[in-house]
């Protein structure tokens, strides 16, 4: 794009590259440069902008006891290792399905341990809903600092993509996963496994997560497996239960499989236990029948006997008891409900004291997002009278249902499984059931009174040095970015207030709001946000406050002051400018949003008051610093924020909107004050015709570049960031310029770039050298275009030159280099100066090959570099090392379909295409028909996808007719050669616009003998770079030729039948075609007349038709002496040729005389080509030896008949 970047070498394929996106194809490319590229800094900073993984982590001593789950570990440590169906790639999954208490989360934190032990383990997560930071947010961090952890070379390459993209830092999932962690798996070793653990894939509520196992995965190297543990879940199985990169656990978790490992799990707990001596082992054999291999539910139960008076009667009744025998032989979730209802203190159920007290620490514990500690819980529940003791004797009394209560109350408070939680919520008897809607009412209307009353600096000091000044007073253009808050900066219920007000709040409905409630949510959200946005955003984590302004203003619908009002547009303005500089594109647009509709608001109204306050306006305008003014400058900023974030998540056209409306309000306040707001005008010019470009509106993007130079010119005067927007504007008028044809102006335009861009290089050289590289690249493109291909070679040598200055800093440049090495060539090539093109092309390829063993997306580049180095060496007549270098390109286009089946066919059947000429050309016809028959077959299938393939289709099919016919199979030819004319046609059919996508290149033959040779074809320097659509402007006329050439092929074979008369009918339709094309007057179409007809006339003769033939001759001679008169040191020995075919009709039709004169004429021609060397000398010597027997023919003729001349004419 042209906002930040610069293009260089444009229309290039999937190449990624340290600070540059490039993409190589044809002779041009598109690479976008960032500045101080390749600075160490540059890549840490992007790392430290990832989040940080929090917790969620594999824990020791949460491992297996050892030796249980043997058969498990076993079967998952040989999926770990085994080396799968060799047509099976990609990463893999094994999905470990089993109940709720099973021992799935034990036996994940085993295989962690293993792996890691093994040196396989990348990264561990395990979800858990009771824990705010277990979120897929908090697992893509975890992957990618595993990933890092791994390899050097992969950790700089996730920085590198940061740096290039500094939204992937808070991107969606999906792009973290594409963008950064697919990129960077290619870099590792195929030679170790990578273990990724995931545990309660059913606890992260998005399906996000399994969308991303589902599709991502197998993109994956073959090396990554993927552990993941789940409860049997309807929503898990439907994304992940049939795809073939997932296998299901065969062994089970619970029921008789598993009762040896929950009987040594039980008696290793009970050998630890102070009664455990006291456990008969008959007992403990039933015990460990009654559990059914439910590991939490004899975990649930050992621990409620350390709370019981007498452990062993007690576990006689859980086990023989014959009141929960019903819910003992129900399901595992059954068995978990009577255990927790065992566990609740029925006995307290009428003391309301502690039912009340019950209901507001447990509701608390069910409900919070994220886990409070003992004092945390107090704090925030202080205006309901909570403290710290009441919390401790409440979790004592549950302490079962909790994990690992201590009494620590600064240590947070868990509940021991979300079983747990679904049995309180859902399940429980009265009065122990929680109302959660009741819950998240109570804690919005604390988390508000928290935020009211103790989020201030005067109670909260860290916030002091966070906290920036008065907005209103100054609102500046460049804004810093949010200073960071740790956690423990913050007191904890302040801290959990502040990023979870908006969950609790929005979870009830308006109706359930009292009078008090509303009005403080009216007054933290509305009246007064700044300190919770400004808090929310240094923690990490900015609050979407756009939803809880809906829902204040709904609940309490009071008006709001014109000032109040322009201050929250204010704040909201400079949260979503601080949340774009840390790179949280994402996070900002909602307050950027609201910053404009709250100005568009404001607007509005003060346009209805115009008329009535007129002159009271007109005083504010007038004085300094006037309240108009200072609002049009916020609503401008707003929208150029809101409109470069949209940018950058791919929302263009939102973007081009907004910056629409930037554009008319920076020109308005640049009419009031030019002084203050003119340059602010003229960089929203710059942006606004960045943006247009980028849209595809190219002329409108020059009217306002025209408008925007002048004034850049005027501010770059005195200012070198202007200079570097006036030159990086004036490369981009020229690239527009070029994309509209008008290439000589892109020229121009691109010139003064070069000049500026030099000059901002002599000051410092790094910061400009990749514009000035691609300055001067699109130069040398443009001139090319233009055919003035000897201007090009210096400004294409002096891009060489700067890229390899850049490779000498900047290793990771090098593929720029090779793309700049590979146009040189080109033009090398086309100026006939083939051993240079062949040295260039070769450095290149080298370069590309050495980079592609490193990273296989630079395949494709490597890939066009072998094709042009082909060309170049068959250029130099050595086809044999040509076809060595297209055998390359099929094995590598086939290396690539693994991972890229469907994209590199294009490539593949080009490549089977080249290779097939290259064939013919040395004589193997058999070898290239085979390459033809899968070529073809491909070209077949792409164009019932794509009409721009159907071209290429009829070139490969006039080939498999060449070759065909090579081998004398001239019936088999026909009918190959008779649907390359049918598609032709079809083509030529269409209008214009149709085909505007295809680059059409023609057929090449060498026609200019009797014999009518035309198998020998030679193709055009780009017919081999083209095998994608988007290339040059398609040109009708190359498709008439094409269809001529076709239709000449087919006259060929049709003769070599015998059939005279039907390949003169189709070659008179080929010379109507020609005459249509020679319209134009160009050179090219006229010689292609001449030799057409030279043709037509050839097929005339054998069926007599001599009188047409000596016609259509004569118009051969005048077509070559016409071009002669315009070049006279040209064209003699085409006349002199001509001259002779019309002879030889002339005698054929009894004209003897004519055709001596016509003969004589031919010799005087050769004769003065040979002396000025004009010509080939030993062509004109063969061809004056023939003259000079035909003329002695026709001179015998001629007297034969009776025939008496003057002696000048009838001499030898």
């Amino acid at each position: 794009m042209a906002t930040d970047g610069t293009h260089l070498f444009q229309n290039a394929s999937y190449t990624s590259l340290h600070n540059v996106h490039m993409q190589v194809a044809g002779r041009d490319m598109n690479f976008y440069v960032h500045p101080n590229s390749g600075k160490e800094w540059q890549i840490q900073a992007a790392l430290q902008g990832l989040p940080q993984q929090d917790g969620c982590s594999w824990d020791p001593h949460r491992m297996c006891l050892k030796g249980t789950r043997v058969e498990h570990m076993d079967e998952i440590r040989s999926w770990i290792e085994s080396d799968h169906e060799f047509d099976m790639k990609g990463g893999r999954i094994f999905l470990l399905e089993a109940p709720t208490g099973s021992g799935k989360s034990t036996l994940a934190h085993t295989v962690c341990q293993d792996a890691r032990q093994r040196g396989q383990l990348v990264a561990s997560f395990f979800f858990d809903h009771l824990d705010g930071k277990s979120n897929i947010k908090n697992f893509m961090a975890s992957i990618v600092s595993g990933v890092c952890s791994l390899d050097d070379n992969v950790k700089q390459k996730i920085g590198q993509l940061i740096t290039e993209d500094s939204s992937l830092a808070s991107a969606p999932p999906s792009r973290q996963f594409r963008d950064l962690v697919l990129p960077a798996s290619l870099s590792l070793s195929a030679n170790r496994r990578h273990v990724v653990v995931i545990d309660a894939l059913d606890e992260e509520e998005s399906v996000v997560l399994l969308q991303l196992l589902r599709d991502f995965v197998p993109l994956l190297p073959s090396s990554f497996r993927i552990l993941a543990t789940t409860r049997p879940e309807a929503r898990v199985t439907y994304h992940l239960g049939t795809y073939p990169h997932v296998q299901r656990c065969t062994l089970s978790l619970t029921g008789h499989a598993s009762r040896e490992d929950l009987k040594a799990f039980v008696k290793a707990r009970l050998s630890e236990a102070s009664y455990g001596a006291l456990i008969p082992p008959q007992l403990v054999e039933d015990f460990v029948d009654k559990a059914e291999g439910v590991f939490l539910w004899a975990v649930v139960v050992l621990n409620h006997l350390q709370q019981s008076f007498d452990e062993p009667a007690e576990l006689r009744k859980i086990v023989y008891g014959k009141g929960g025998s019903g819910h003992w032989n129900a399901s595992g979730l059954s068995q978990l409900d009577a255990m927790y209802s065992r566990v609740l203190p029925h006995e307290l159920q009428m003391d309301s004291s502690f039912v009340e007290k019950y209901k507001t620490i447990v509701g608390a514990l069910v409900t919070l997002k994220e886990p409070l500690s003992a004092a945390g819980i107090a704090a925030l529940y202080t205006p309901d009278g909570i403290t710290e003791h009441h919390v401790h004797k409440i979790c004592t009394r549950l302490q079962p249902l909790l994990q690992h209560y201590s009494g620590n109350h600064q240590q947070p408070i868990r509940l021991l499984h979300v079983s747990v939680q679904e049995y309180l919520t859902q399940r429980a008897p009265s009065p122990f059931r929680i109302d959660c809607v009741e819950h998240h009412r109570r804690l919005s209307r604390l988390s508000l009174l928290t935020i009211s009353r103790d989020l201030l600096p005067s109670k909260v000091p860290a916030l002091k040095q966070h906290l920036h000044g008065d907005l209103m007073s100054a609102m500046p253009f460049r804004i810093k970015r949010m200073p960071p808050l740790l956690r423990d900066d913050i007191l904890e219920h302040v801290w959990y207030s502040t990023m979870f007000v908006k969950e609790h709040t929005l979870a009830i409905q308006a109706e359930m709001f009292s009078h008090d409630h509303a009005r403080l949510l009216h007054n933290v959200i509305v009246g007064n946000p700044r300190f919770l946005l400004e808090t929310s955003a240094s923690l990490g984590r900015v609050v979407d406050i756009v939803p809880l302004r809906v829902r204040a203003l709904e609940v309490y619908p009071v008006h709001i002051d014109d000032k109040v009002l322009q201050g929250t547009g204010v704040l909201f303005q400079h949260i979503g400018r601080c949340l774009k500089n840390n790179s949280k594109n994402e996070e900002a647009v909602p307050f950027l949003d609201e910053a404009v509709n709250i100005f568009r608001t404001l607007d509005s109204k003060n346009a209805k008051r115009l008329t009535i306050r007129a002159s009271t306006i007109l005083q504010r305008l007038a004085s300094k610093g006037s309240p108009t003014i200072a609002f049009d400058q916020q609503f401008a900023e707003s929208l150029h924020q809101r409109a470069k974030n949209l940018e950058k998540l791919g929302r263009h056209l939102d973007a081009l909107d907004g910056i629409e409306e930037t554009v008319a309000a920076w020109r308005r306040l640049a009419a009031r004050d030019p002084v203050t707001f003119e340059y602010k005008f003229a960089i929203s010019l710059y942006h606004h015709a960045n943006y247009l470009s980028d849209s595809g509106r190219l002329t409108d993007a020059l009217e306002l570049r025209e408008e925007a130079i002048p004034l850049l010119q005027k501010y770059a005067v005195s200012d070198t960031g202007f200079e570097r927007r006036l030159a990086k504007s004036l490369y981009n008028q020229a690239i527009d310029l070029r994309k509209l044809s008008c290439k000589a102006h892109a020229v121009e335009s691109m010139e003064e770039a070069i000049v500026i861009f030099r000059r901002l290089g002599e000051r410092n050289p790094t910061s400009t050298d990749a514009y000035l590289a691609s300055s001067l690249y699109y130069t040398a493109v443009t001139l090319s275009d233009l055919d003035m291909l000897e201007e090009a070679l210096e400004p294409a040598y002096d891009a060489i030159v700067i890229c390899r200055d850049i490779v000498a800093r900047d290793p990771t440049f090098e593929a720029n280099l090779a793309v700049a090495l590979n146009a040189y060539a080109d033009y090398l090539s086309h100026l006939g100066y083939h051993p240079d093109a062949r040295s260039f092309a070769r450095q290149a390829t080298i370069i590309f090959n050495r980079l592609a063993a490193k990273d296989p997306a630079l395949e494709y580049g490597l890939l066009c570099s072998l094709y042009r180095y082909a060309n170049h060496i068959s250029n130099m007549g050595r086809h044999d090392e040509a076809l060595k270098a297209m055998q390359e390109t099929i094995k590598l286009c086939r290396r690539i379909s693994f991972r890229d089946p469907v994209g590199i066919e294009p490539d593949l059947a080009t490549s089977l295409y080249i290779c097939s000429n290259y064939l013919a050309y040395l004589e193997r016809p058999k070898e290239a028909l085979e390459l033809l028959e899968e070529s073809i077959t491909i070209f077949r299938r792409l164009t019932e996808e794509e009409q721009w393939f159907e071209h290429r289709l009829a070139r490969a099919l006039y080939s498999y007719a060449t070759n065909l016919g090579s081998i004398g199979r001239d019936v088999d030819a026909l009918e190959p050669i008779q649907e390359t004319i049918d598609i032709f046609r079809r083509l030529a059919e269409r209008e214009p616009s149709e085909c505007s996508s295809m680059r059409i290149d023609t057929i090449s033959i060498n026609d200019m003998d009797s014999n009518l040779d035309i198998d020998a074809l030679e193709f055009a320097n780009d017919a081999i770079l083209i095998s994608r659509p988007g290339g040059s402007a398609s040109v009708p006329a190359a498709v008439d030729v094409n269809l001529v050439i076709s239709l000449q092929a087919f006259a060929v074979r049709l003769t070599n039948l015998g059939r005279h008369t039907e390949a003169a009918d189709v070659m008179k339709e080929a010379i109507d075609r020609l005459r249509r094309f020679a319209e134009t007057g160009e050179l090219t179409a006229q010689l292609r007349l001449a030799r057409g007809i030279h043709n037509y006339s050839n097929h005339l003769s054998p069926l007599g038709r001599h009188s047409e033939a000596s016609g259509l001759r004569l118009e051969v001679v005048s077509i070559y002496r016409g071009l002669a008169r315009g070049d006279p040191t040209s064209f003699g020995a085409e006349i002199a040729l001509a001259l002779h075919n019309y002879a030889i009709s002339l005698s054929c039709l009894g004209s003897h005389i004519d055709a001596v004169q016509a003969i004589q004429e031919a010799i005087q021609i050769l004769r003065h080509c040979m002396a000025e060397n004009l010509a080939d000398p030993e062509m004109c010597e063969r061809e004056l030896s023939s003259l000079l027997r035909y003329k002695a023919y026709c001179v015998s003729e001629a007297e034969e008949t009776g025939f008496r001349s003057n002696s000048s004419i009838l001499s030898p």
